[in-house]
């Protein structure tokens, strides 16, 4: 189902990206380029550039409200039961997040 003017990823796109936190951090004006379409931020990826640099947060919060074109999308992985996944013990936060990244992806 398909709502007007509703932005929705490339059904034939050669590949969708799901960025990890790193290349938000470093890499922002990458994703800014118009080339660059059909990305999907996570959750735990904008939570973590939040709590490391806010400014790029913002800028990443833009490319996900205002850019039709370019169909990035949020996904809210830590509130989906096929993507959330608990830490483990002894397992710290930075480890359990990039497991919660492979487990979305």
């Amino acid at each position: 189902v398909k709502c007007p003017g509703r932005k929705v990823l490339e059904k034939n796109a050669e590949c969708y990206m799901i960025p990890d936190t790193n290349i938000c951090l470093h890499q922002i004006d990458a994703l800014e380029s118009p080339k660059i379409r059909n990305v999907v931020l996570l959750g735990t990826v904008m939570q973590e550039v939040l709590n490391r640099n806010r400014g790029t947060y913002a800028r990443l919060k833009a490319l996900c409200s205002n850019d039709q074109e370019k169909a990035i999308f949020y996904f809210a992985n830590e509130h989906h039961r096929s993507t959330f996944v608990e830490q483990n013990d002894g397992e710290t936060i930075n480890d359990r997040n990039d497991r919660a990244i492979r487990v979305a992806a």
